[in-house]
């Protein structure tokens, strides 16, 4: 997953023993990318929300 910051403050986890990646945006916004060579697959997060990625699943909060 890439993770472009777009003026903000957050909280990634990405351990390999938890087979999951979770981003929490504080303030701001950020632009996830779970495909690196497609643009639809883009997602914009706003303050306050939450993606957990766990092999290939991706939940939105």
């Amino acid at each position: 997953m890439k993770i472009r910051v777009l003026g903000t403050s957050f909280n990634v986890k990405a351990c390999p023993e938890d087979n999951q990646i979770e981003a929490a945006l504080i303030t701001g916004k950020i632009q996830l990318n779970i495909d690196n060579n497609t643009s639809e697959k883009n997602i914009y997060m706003v303050s306050g929300e939450k993606v957990i990625y766990k092999e290939k699943h991706m939940k939105y909060i």
